[in-house]
């Protein structure tokens, strides 16, 4: 711990002695934390803020997934605090929580609003190697195959509530065709707005300056701007689609599109970038599951976190009803 106060990076020390969540099958337990060797695979406990799960039995295939927790200062909550990885240390993979693959439509829906529906979770599968990552972009994770549409993760409490980070797809074309000379250009060209009529030829130059500025619009959340696009200039983003996906012209249905997770709690989303607009969908809505079924299919089994859900959502409901409670005594 003294390695990780001492730098932004992770302690290199053998072994890493962390705190994590301790098992309890109560859930009427307060949870209990032990100050341990880290074991691998692992999961942060951010990944479950205001959740009951982090207490649960997690598994990776066969292997049980550890929880680590945060270390707090005096009068910090149990979602602030100190991680022991930092942004040098990225995670091996983005997995998908199994908890919500098809239990979620099983469990009544007025108590799905218990559940966040569909999550994905950094893990690390094996003790750290402490290499850097080297990527233009930032950040970047093995993710699963089956999501090759997924350009990347936007973790809204990555390392403690509201304090984000992106995780990119090496292996999808925007990241992957993205190098330092496009990625220059869009920092100094674009530094205070995104808007890029006047530079449109120098964006439309080559693939990777197209691709810069499509990240920069995720990052910076710059749905407006793409919307208003269509009507200011209708041919630029189909024009920037040919230069960033080459194959994608005139196929009609299976028009290449540009999927971002947004894990946040009660509003994580797929973002949906189309040259026809900038969508945000929501596993709440039934609607919208068809496409989620689309584009993030079930993993399979080497891309999967298992959870027990039953015990939790009894947990998530008894505290939901204990806390109304006590908000209707105040």
């Amino acid at each position: 711990m003294n390695g990780r106060l001492n730098s932004s990076d992770v302690a290199t020390c053998i072994p890493l002695n962390w705190l994590t969540v301790a098992h309890n099958n109560d859930a009427k337990d307060e949870p209990k934390y032990k100050w341990e060797e880290l074991k691998f695979p692992s999961i942060p406990s951010n990944s479950f803020l205001f959740s009951a799960i982090a207490r649960r039995e997690l598994f990776w295939k066969r292997s049980k997934v550890s929880v680590s927790q945060n270390i707090q200062e005096l009068y910090q909550e149990s979602h602030q605090g100190l991680t022991w990885y930092s942004s040098a240390n990225p995670p091996d993979r983005i997995m998908l929580l199994e908890s919500s693959i098809g239990k979620f439509i099983k469990v009544p829906r007025k108590h799905r609003r218990f559940l966040r529906g569909f999550e994905v979770a950094p893990i690390w599968t094996t003790y750290p190697k402490f290499i850097p990552n080297t990527h233009i972009v930032g950040m970047t994770s093995e993710f699963p195959l089956k999501w090759n549409a997924l350009c990347g993760v936007k973790f809204a409490h990555y390392f403690g509530f509201q304090n984000a980070m992106h995780i990119w797809n090496p292996e999808h074309p925007v990241v992957s065709h993205l190098d330092a000379e496009g990625w220059d250009f869009c920092v100094k060209a674009f530094v205070t707005s995104l808007d890029l009529l006047a530079l449109k030829n120098e964006v439309l130059l080559n693939r990777s300056r197209a691709s810069a500025w499509m990240i920069m619009c995720l990052s910076r959340e710059s749905s407006e701007l793409w919307d208003g696009l269509k009507d200011r200039d209708p041919t630029f983003l189909p024009d920037l689609w040919e230069i960033v996906f080459p194959d994608s012209r005139g196929i009609g249905a299976k028009e290449k599109v540009l999927c971002h997770w947004v894990e946040g709690l009660s509003d994580s989303r797929l973002r949906i970038l189309t040259p026809n607009g900038w969508a945000a969908l929501s596993y709440y809505k039934e609607h919208d599951r068809t496409l989620f079924n689309k584009y993030l299919p079930n993993p399979g089994v080497e891309w999967r976190v298992t959870v027990k859900i039953k015990s939790c959502l009894r947990h998530h409901c008894r505290s939901h009803t204990e806390t109304a409670r006590s908000r209707v005594q105040i």
